[in-house]
């Protein structure tokens, strides 16, 4: 089933199909996951972990200054 999906994926056409094999994917496999389960997430997840790459690029920024 996940070969279908991919080559349906791949192909482009039919989304009602490729909707319906993934959801079916989804009860037959919980643990089956697209690219666009991965891609909500709300502006609060965003700022959270922008602020952690930016406080460690800071970090960084800062232990490269003492170095040189």
């Amino acid at each position: 089933m996940k070969l279908a999906y991919e080559s349906i994926k791949d192909d482009g056409g039919f989304p009602d199909l490729l909707r319906e094999i993934r959801e079916r994917l989804r009860v037959v496999d919980p643990s089956f996951r697209t690219t666009d389960d991965f891609n909500n997430f709300t502006a609060e997840y965003a700022k959270e972990h922008n602020d952690d790459i930016n406080a460690f690029f800071s970090k960084a920024k800062e232990s490269d200054s003492k170095l040189r």
